[in-house]
């Protein structure tokens, strides 16, 4: 795991390492991250159907295979990756 350093407001890079997304609506800062990080990959979750298949649309149009969508809310998530908080806790980035 990459550790975060003062860089100047630049995050450090996320190599290979799972980030969530929470409250995503359309992926809109997801999506370019996803682009530039291919190692890495992303999940976002929200609850508005809307903009999550939108964000899902976009993911398509743009090829990408490294991010995915969930339509919920993240208290409520059974059976899924982040559907505990330890496995919220294990995601090496989250994004309130």
């Amino acid at each position: 795991m990459v550790e975060d350093r003062p860089t100047g407001g630049v995050p450090a890079p996320v190599r290979g390492e799972r980030v969530l997304e929470v409250g995503c609506n359309d992926g809109s800062n997801l999506l370019p991250m996803a682009a530039r990080l291919p190692d890495a990959s992303f999940t976002g979750c929200d609850i508005a159907s809307v903009a999550v298949r939108s964000a899902r649309n976009a993911a398509l149009a743009l090829g990408l295979t490294n991010v995915a969508f969930l339509e919920a809310d993240l208290a409520s998530l059974q059976g899924g990756p982040y559907d505990r908080p330890e496995r919220i806790a294990a995601a090496d980035r989250a994004v309130l």
